[in-house]
This record gives structure tokens, C-alpha cells and sequence, in this order.
């Protein structure tokens, strides 16, 4: 299900843009959808809220589920039967379920070919965290400020500064060909996991803010 709060009227909102004025209201709306494709692909994951059905054929102690923040194990299957809730844990933030019996999934699964566990959930956000929300809109918005500037000389500008993380230049990409809008909203969300990585951005805390107390995302 698409974010709740992210559509092109709060783009413009958070831009100072005039609503009333729609010349640029479809080149904003495809940077939007490029803008969220890169982040989900940078990130790993759609960040949306549904349900999800995850299929493990090599299934060790932990089991990573792709999509998180976890709202609710639906259902575990083991080759058709139930696993009760108290054989294994989750830690719903990180989507991480962890089995208690170990030694038994770990040498039951470790070399299976076949799909030995099935697990349906529930995750994901219905309004898309500020942490992620910033960063796209902020490169947004600085694609279409640089998009008609011109330098001193006439010349088009070709370098672009984001969310305080460095620039990209809009001239030549990394890997030498010319660089796209994906460049920016790529480096921005790398940016920003990197910087997480480090302990500059506590993105658990940025994860927990969405979450009451009894660590169940708040939808």
C-alpha cells in the first residue's frame, strides 16, 4: 500500500511550492516515483505496510525477513505443519526471527533444497518515516532547483548538494556516463545508511519512533 503522507501535494507543501501552480506538477510527480523506487532499491526493502509470504529453503538459527519494521508473524509453516509462537522469538524491528530449539532447525534444514518453511507477516509503515522522508524530498527539490540555473558564465550548473551528505555531479556519474536524477536519490539513501552504519544516524532510533511501547509499529 503506498505511503499516506507522501503523494505530490505534501512534496510541494514541504518545497514552498504554489499549489494553485502546475507547470512543473508532472515532472515532480515522476522524480516522486523514481525517487521511491531508488530508495526501496537502495534500502532493500518497499518499507510499505502489507502482508508478505516469505519462502526459506535453507533455514539456519535466524531467519532475516526482507520486509520490517514486523507487525505480526502470521504463520509459520514447517513443511505444512504449524510452529507454535513460543518455538521461536521475534524481534520485530529488525525482522529477525530466531528459533529456540537451534540445533534442530540448523541440522534439519542446512543442506535442504526444498521449501522447508513458509512465513506470512505482516510489515511495514503507513506513513514513511521522517529519516527517509527528508532525504527524498530534499533531493527532489534540489533536482528541480538546479534543473534551469545557469553559473556566472552562462554554463549549466551540474552539481547538486543534498541533505548534508556531499554532491553529485550531475555532469559525469561514478562510473563515467552521464549522471541522472537516480544518482542523486541514490547517493542520498547510501548516504544515509552509511552514515547510520557509523553511529552519525541511529537508524534504530529512527525506526523506534514509529513503534509503541510494547515495540508494535504504530500504524
Amino acid at each position: 500500500m503506498p505511503f499516506l503522507n507522501v503523494d505530490l501535494a505534501s512534496l510541494k507543501a514541504y518545497l514552498g511550492l504554489d499549489p494553485l501552480v502546475t507547470t512543473d506538477d508532472v515532472y515532480l510527480q515522476m522524480q516522486l516515483d523514481a525517487g521511491i523506487e531508488t530508495m526501496q532499491r537502495v534500502l532493500g526493502r518497499t518499507l510499505y505496510h502489507g502482508n508478505y509470504q516469505e519462502t526459506i529453503y535453507k533455514v539456519s538459527d535466524m531467519i532475516n525477513l526482507t520486509e520490517y519494521p514486523v507487525r505480526q508473524i502470521i504463520s509459520i509453516s514447517d513443511i505444512g505443519s504449524a510452529v507454535p509462537d513460543d518455538q521461536y522469538t521475534i524481534n520485530k524491528l529488525k525482522g529477525r526471527i530466531v528459533f529456540n530449539n537451534r540445533g534442530y532447525y540448523r541440522r534439519r534444514y542446512c543442506f535442504a533444497d526444498v521449501p522447508n518453511i513458509i512465513i506470512e507477516y505482516e510489515a511495514g509503515y503507513d506513513n514513511l518515516p521522517a529519516a527517509y522522508l527528508i532525504p527524498l524530498y530534499d533531493s527532489i527539490g534540489a533536482i528541480l532547483n538546479t534543473r534551469d540555473q545557469t553559473d556566472e558564465f552562462g554554463a549549466a550548473v551540474k552539481r547538486v548538494t543534498t541533505y548534508d551528505v556531499g554532491s553529485v555531479d550531475l555532469a559525469v556519474s561514478s562510473n563515467g556516463s552521464a549522471a541522472t536524477a537516480d544518482d542523486v536519490f541514490t547517493q542520498n539513501f547510501s548516504s544515509f545508511l552509511v552514515a547510520s552504519t557509523f553511529g552519525n544516524l541511529d537508524q534504530d532510533s529512527v525506526l523506534l519512533e514509529l513503534l509503541d511501547e510494547n515495540g508494535d509499529p504504530i500504524p
